[in-house]
């Protein structure tokens, strides 16, 4: 399974208020983060770049885990195409470097770490934060 950047968002405070605009922000703001983190790794993926024949490219993708269950939301990227858990074979060999658990790196390959990396691109920019709240404040005006 490959590292899985997520996002959880919690309403506290007065846009906890109005809770069907706020779910419709936060929905429609998920959706355009969610597109943004899948292009993001779909371009770190290119030809002798953990790109053979387009399978692993084609099959990043983002989906909601447990849509405003007690307050909180996920978004998940991963290569599962909408199942969770059956993520394309290769995925973590190629994020991670073939690590395996119990014996370690089995190769001199150290990974093309692109979940990792756009995590810590989004979360550096604090870009998810801005399309989240921007989300949240159209839906409410």
């Amino acid at each position: 399974m490959a590292t899985k950047p997520s996002l959880k968002v919690t309403l506290d405070g007065p846009l906890a208020n109005n809770p069907k605009n706020t779910k419709k922000g936060v929905k429609a703001a998920m959706k355009k983060a969610g597109d943004s983190m899948v292009k993001d790794v779909q371009r770190q993926l290119y030809p002798n770049h953990g790109y053979l024949t387009g399978r692993l490219r084609k099959s990043v993708t983002w989906r909601e885990s447990k849509f405003f269950k007690n307050g909180k939301s996920e978004l998940i990227v991963d290569t599962s195409r909408g199942h969770p858990n059956q993520n394309v074979p290769y995925t973590r060999w190629i994020e991670e470097g073939g690590r395996h658990p119990r014996w370690g790196t089995m190769t001199r390959f150290r990974g093309y770490h692109m979940f990792r990396n756009t995590m810590t691109k989004f979360g550096k920019q604090k870009r998810i934060a801005n399309i989240v709240g921007v989300g949240i404040v159209k839906a409410n005006t």
